[in-house]
């Protein structure tokens, strides 16, 4: 289940794109608030952000909801274009002006759920001979041995029976990127990169090829530009 915040003072266009996210999408809870009615102890997966409100305006609203939930999703609507640049400074996903909101919605909502269904998507491990689940964003690296996968996870490791084709089938992510052959690395996880490793925010440090330092060296500097 997806939880989408829409936080828009006008109640007949908020229920306007209500209407257009139960259309087009399954498995989504769409909650309908104004900047004084939202309720902060709630984490959504997407908010959905009206920019000129009642007593805040949307910029100010984003500001509170990222020192809450720093990975908050977050797409704008404005009438007003001149805010596109101002939006990402605000860490806004994407912007969608109100006069084109059917050419530009439906882009911008494709892109949040993709990216949401990564985030969501789990894998049971064991450990200590207890069944534990974790998310796949939460993988740091992923180490291939013969038949079995091991996911680094922090400072904790697991062994899980499966090949890396069938990994990538069942978890499509293109978070991860190959640094030797059968190992793989989360771009969110990279610390540094070296001519012949790459460091991890674990302090965890895999080896890296000189046929894959330029793809895995071009991935964390686009993905440290895009999060700045």
């Amino acid at each position: 289940m997806i939880d989408i915040c829409i936080c828009e003072d006008d109640d007949i266009y908020a229920r306007k794109v209500e209407k257009f996210i139960y259309e087009h999408y399954d498995d989504v809870a769409v909650h309908i608030c104004d900047d004084k009615t939202m309720n902060f102890d709630t984490e959504y997966d997407l908010y959905i952000l009206d920019i000129e409100l009642n007593q805040k305006d949307g910029f100010e609203l984003s500001k509170d909801i990222i020192h809450r939930y720093p990975n908050a999703y977050m797409i704008v609507l404005s009438s007003h274009d001149e805010y596109v640049k101002k939006g990402y400074f605000y860490k806004m996903k994407s912007f969608v002006s109100k006069g084109f909101f059917n050419e530009e919605f439906r882009f911008a909502m494709d892109r949040a759920m993709e990216v949401l269904h990564k985030q969501k998507a789990v894998i049971e491990v064991r450990s200590s001979g207890l069944s534990k689940v974790i998310r796949i964003t939460d993988i740091d690296y992923i180490q291939s041995d013969c038949h079995y996968l091991m996911l680094g996870v922090g400072l904790d490791s697991y062994r899980v029976r499966m090949s890396s084709s069938e990994f990538e089938e069942k978890y499509p992510n293109n978070s991860f990127i190959c640094t030797i052959r059968g190992q793989y690395v989360n771009v969110n996880s990279i610390l540094s990169v070296d001519k012949n490793r790459v460091q991890l925010k674990n302090n965890h440090w895999v080896d890296l090829s000189r046929l894959n330092y330029k793809k895995v060296k071009k991935a964390y500097v686009d993905h440290t530009i895009s999060n700045m």
